[in-house]
């Protein structure tokens, strides 16, 4: 039978940890719909931690099953939506189990896609064109100070234990600032734009007046 002991551990953590923050609802309950999870789970999914629940119950049905074909036609749909980089921590923390994960990506020049706190392009991939880009993010991080955590937990809707994640994989306070915002992105996929994001933060005391300024001007642009 298939278990937790026959996986890496550290890859499985992190893997859990970032199908917490990176999947988007409208995926995760398309994905459950795919492989036919019942309706309570569905609705399960749809109310919280989205890709950690969604994972967590095919996870359960490959042990129940001891088919490892389950989390192989999983990992697939993920290279197959072009979410590569959640699709690439499967496999990683799966590599120790008998059965080898073959699923494959698509198109190997889509790969690479930029994790909390770092750049590379403007809208991620696995990202609605419609949110905030990057750019933005980036600037926005800037203006923000010491009150990212405050503000992470009290209006992002993030996790104490997101933000423990956050600190531990990043050192320099604008990596975390931004790597907050990305999560609050990814967990809001296709509602996260930059008016949403300005009628968050400009009622919260603490955020510098230029910060919203940031916003404002984005939000001109877009306009």
């Amino acid at each position: 039978m298939t278990t937790k002991s026959t996986i890496d551990e550290k890859a499985h953590r992190l893997m859990l940890i970032h199908f917490s923050q990176a999947m988007s609802v409208r995926d995760a309950v398309s994905i459950a719909k795919v492989h036919g999870l019942p309706g309570g789970t569905i609705d399960a999914i749809e109310r919280k931690e989205h890709g950690f629940t969604l994972l967590q119950a095919l996870e359960q049905r490959m042990i129940i099953s001891n088919n490892s074909g389950i989390m192989n036609k999983f990992c697939q749909t993920l290279f197959d939506i072009r979410l590569d980089r959640l699709a690439n921590m499967v496999k990683e923390a799966y590599k120790n189990n008998k059965v080898e994960l073959t699923a494959k990506q698509n198109n190997p020049i889509i790969q690479n896609l930029p994790g909390p706190g770092h750049g590379g392009g403007d809208v991620p991939m696995d990202c609605d064109p419609n949110d905030v880009s990057d750019a933005v993010l980036s600037e926005l991080s800037g203006c923000i100070g010491n009150e990212w955590k405050q503000i992470a937990t009290g209006h992002l809707g993030l996790k104490r234990y997101n933000v423990d994640q956050i600190e531990e994989e990043n050192k320099r306070l604008r990596d975390k600032v931004t790597a907050a915002f990305v999560m609050w992105r990814g967990k809001n996929a296709g509602c996260a734009g930059v008016a949403t994001l300005r009628e968050i933060l400009e009622v919260i005391d603490d955020v510098d007046g230029d910060a919203i300024k940031v916003l404002e001007r984005h939000c001109n642009h877009v306009n």
